[in-house]
Formats: structure tokens, sequence, C-alpha cells
């Protein structure tokens, strides 16, 4: 037997295919499915295994059974071998490839006191992934767009935190009698 076998083959739906194969490494290269296939290698339980998932087994194994449990047609490559397998290729669909580097950092700013006019807070910085607030005075405050009031928007009671995880400006408010301070801390890329 060969140190490596290759599989590339079509099971039609509900299909099940034996491959009377030898070796002590397993790996799903490939499945057209997002719905994992049903495997058993040698005496081990049948298991669902996904697309780049490779399974190295202290001991080799005799046979293996896969199985497409879904309606329709699949495609799947994969490989047995008797040593380790590494499959590093990588399929660039416009053939490039950015990998972004960028770090994290933390930007604070003055503390807000709210007022009853709808204000917006601060514009948020180029890059920003997350947007806390947290109410440090002893009132609520109304968290929106330009359209906020008391009766529209996240009312953030005192004491409470929200997490935006968006990159937008934000609105506060609040009752116009009773004044509260909130803390405010942008999560962004640099």
């Amino acid at each position: 037997m060969n140190n490596y076998q290759y599989y590339n083959m079509t099971l039609a739906a509900n299909a099940t295919y034996n491959a009377g194969v030898y070796g002590n490494f397993f790996a799903m290269l490939t499945n057209s499915s997002t719905t994992p296939v049903k495997v058993q290698i040698g005496d081990t339980p049948e298991q669902d295994v996904p697309a780049g998932l490779s399974i190295e087994f202290s001991s080799p194994f005799n046979g293996l059974t896969i199985r497409n449990t879904t309606s329709g047609q699949i495609s799947i490559t994969f490989a047995v071998a008797t040593g380790r397998i590494v499959d590093s290729r990588l399929s660039l669909i416009d053939s490039s490839l950015t990998v972004n580097l960028a770090a994290n950092a933390i930007a604070t700013i003055a503390q807000i006191t709210t007022t009853g006019a709808a204000a917006v807070a601060v514009t948020t910085p180029a890059q920003t992934k997350e947007i806390m607030i947290q109410n440090t005075g002893s009132n609520p405050a109304w968290i929106g767009d330009a359209n906020i009031s008391t009766t529209r928007g996240y009312k953030l009671e005192s004491g409470e935190t929200i997490v935006l995880a968006a990159s937008c400006n934000w609105y506060h408010i609040d009752d116009n009698t009773n004044h509260t301070t909130l803390n405010v801390v942008y999560m962004k890329q640099v």
C-alpha cells in the first residue's frame, strides 16, 4: 500500500461508501455540503466529520464507512495515510488575500452630562468596532439615534452599561429634570 491514498467522489443522497483502506490518519479535505458526513473508521463509533477535520489514531485502522445523510448529492475529498497528512492548499476566489494585522486600541472621552435635548455624544472615531457606554450618574438616560426621546431608544439605568457593536454616531437625552453622567469608551482598530 502507498503511504497516502486520496479519494475524490460523489455520493448520492443517503448513500453509503465502504472503503477497504488501511492507515492511522484520516483527513476529510472537502465536502460540497455544509452538513458533515457520518464516518465510521475501523471499529470506532460513527461520528460527524466536517470538511477540514483530520483524525490521527495511535494504532492503524482497517476500513472505513462514509455516509451521506443529506437529501441531495454531495462531492467529497478525503485522504487516508500511514503517516500524518498536511494539506496546505489555499483557494483564493479573486487571486488576492488581505491579512489585517491591525492592533486594537481603547479611546476614552471626557464624561458626558446629559441634557433634556437630544445631543450627539461624540462623533464616533474612524475604525471603531465597539462603543461602551456606562451610566455613572444617579438618573436614567436614553441612548439612540437623532430621533431619541424618553419614549424612544434604549433606557440606560443608573449603573448600567451597554456595548454597541457598531461604528455609528449615537445620541443621548434625559428627562430634562434629572441630568446624569455617562462614561464612554471606544474600542477601535489602529
